[in-house]
């Protein structure tokens, strides 16, 4: 009688036991795949804030003189100190120099009511045979270091090589320098 006390009894454990134990390590999976999606949704949003950030930045305007043109200088000197030689900058030519068109066509007061017109320079800088992590630190140092030469626009493209392993970019960078033109 005993014998037949004690298999109704681990029975009925193994009846509530073993579906409680499955819940049990269900929610644990659950659990752990919440915390990873609540750490990539943070990560999200601080990309996000990140992006608008840098949107709303506004490009900071120049006195009445037009930006410097020792733009390769500057950039030589930007990427030796991020240990790219020289030799992978390719090109870096005028691309435009024209006038911001604002939202009110007769209004000719620029910020903080001064009287002229916007113009806006740009340039295009093309880099070879770069890693991401080459541009990458090339792109923050240039940002630190240049007050007015924004990159405005990236394009870019993979090279091509025999190996099966290569992670190589050209890079075809878009500056520009907006300032007060002399009226």
């Amino acid at each position: 009688m005993r014998i037949r006390a004690l298999a109704f009894y681990l029975s009925l454990l193994l009846l509530i036991g073993g579906p409680m134990a499955m819940s049990a390590w269900r929610q644990s999976v659950a659990q752990r795949q919440l915390a990873s999606a609540l750490v990539a949704l943070n990560s999200t949003i601080e990309d996000g804030r990140a992006i608008f950030d840098l949107r709303a930045q506004q490009q900071r305007i120049g006195n009445r003189d037009r930006p410097a043109q020792d733009v390769i200088a500057q950039l030589n000197s930007v990427m030796m100190d991020v240990g790219i030689p020289s030799n992978h900058l390719k090109s870096l030519t005028p691309e435009s120099d024209a006038l911001v068109t604002q939202g009110d066509p007769g209004n000719d007061r620029g910020e903080h009511g001064q009287s002229g017109q916007f113009k806006k320079q740009s340039l295009r800088v093309i880099l070879e045979n770069l890693t991401i992590d080459e541009l990458g630190a090339l792109l923050i140092q240039w940002r630190q270091r240049q007050q007015i030469w924004t990159p405005t626009r990236i394009e870019l493209t993979h090279v091509r090589s025999q190996t099966a392993v290569n992670n190589r970019y050209d890079a075809t960078i878009l500056i520009s320098a907006t300032y007060l033109a002399d009226g």
